[in-house]
């Protein structure tokens, strides 16, 4: 498999963005082939350097017990799960929910969805971080964004699989229960 090309990456993005404004004709701009499936991982690799912003700010505040190269490793390789591990448990969800017809194109969506959801995440992680939201409000911030993007996920999840609500709801709590705990796993092993 290639890389996608630079029209693949801006198609891949402009339906994101549109899912983002619940506008389910974004869902169009995605590819429901296998290619598609395996080139939209590539969202990992435009998402990575913001995501090693994300976890130096986290680990900024605990104490490293381990060398820089344990860290970048566990670290790396906890990325790299969360990456793998939703896609493969969404594989029998959809299976499950006889939405199987569907798991490419809400695989292709929900991973393109990665760079719109970095590119509100991390502006508002360096904000709380450099000090400039007062701290009596860093927090309700954090969470507004993170209901706003667990929202974005949902209605991914609800369209793409044309699912219930509910059953979208349960996917995406499957999905923040990988990450939790793949991603406390990691961050347990290099710091205290």
């Amino acid at each position: 498999m290639r890389a996608p090309s630079l029209g693949e990456i801006t198609y891949g993005v402009f339906g994101a963005w549109r899912l983002a404004r619940a506008d389910k004709s974004g869902l169009a701009y995605f590819g429901d082939t296998t290619d598609a499936f395996w080139k939209s991982f590539f969202a990992a690799v435009l998402v990575a350097p913001a995501y090693a912003i994300l976890v130096a700010i986290h680990l900024s505040s605990r104490t490293i017990t381990s060398t820089w190269v344990e860290v970048l490793a566990l670290e790396g390789l906890a990325y790299v799960i969360v990456w793998a591990a939703f896609p493969l448990a969404a594989h029998y969800v959809t299976q499950a929910l006889d939405r199987a017809e569907h798991f490419i194109r809400f695989i292709v969506a929900y991973n393109w969805s990665q760079v719109i959801q970095m590119a509100v995440h991390l502006p508002v992680a360096l904000l709380i971080a450099a000090g400039l939201v007062p701290p009596g409000l860093a927090g309700g911030l954090d969470l507004v964004v993170f209901m706003v993007l667990m929202l974005y996920r949902w209605y991914i999840a609800r369209v793409a699989l044309d699912v219930s609500g509910g059953m979208a709801a349960l996917l995406i709590f499957l999905d923040l229960v990988i990450s939790f705990l793949t991603i406390s796993l990691a961050n347990a092993a290099v710091s205290t």
